[in-house]
């Protein structure tokens, strides 16, 4: 993973130790409540030291303030590409996420050299779909890959969840 990547205003940079009190209070906030996970300082801390992950801060480019976070499984020694687990930003609705998850996909395909970047999204947040969408995900249902394997990394998706993808042109 390079140091820090940029683009449009928004940077990606490797959580550190002194970033987890941060990202455990976005995970917490009430607009996530039900939507996202809630990990302990201690899980986000092994996440970040995983060889198979990427935990990353979303900062703003311009003066390196901290505005959300996103985190990534490497499956793609398995066939399964890039699984985003999570993201989150401190201000929703800024169009942050989605400047980071175009972020996100472009290291995906170009440095990673994967094919695939795929989630879990719940039916019913539709803010979180159209981000995604804005980005070039589209509604995978029929799933073209083998989600039975992709639980046994990821863990099984909640009832209700449907999976999203976007694919490199590669």
């Amino acid at each position: 993973m390079p140091v820090v990547l940029i683009d449009d205003g928004v940077q990606l940079r490797p959580t550190g130790a002194i970033d987890l009190d941060f990202v455990c209070s976005v995970e917490r906030a009430t607009e996530y409540r039900g939507l996202i996970g809630q990990w302990s300082v201690e899980k986000h801390f092994d996440a970040c030291r995983r060889f198979d992950q990427e935990h990353l801060i979303i900062e703003r480019s311009s003066d390196k303030t901290p505005v959300g976070y996103l985190i990534t499984y490497d499956l793609r020694r398995e066939g399964l590409g890039i699984y985003l687990k999570r993201i989150a930003v401190a201000t929703p609705a800024e169009g942050i996420g989605r400047r980071a998850l175009r972020l996100l996909v472009s290291h995906a395909f170009a440095e990673l050299r994967s094919d695939l970047v795929w989630l879990d999204v719940h039916r019913t947040n539709e803010r979180a779909q159209r981000a995604y969408k804005a980005v070039g995900f589209i509604n995978d249902d029929t799933s073209s890959f083998d989600r039975t394997a992709a639980d046994q990394f990821v863990g099984r998706a909640l009832e209700g969840d449907m999976v999203m993808q976007i694919r490199s042109n590669l």
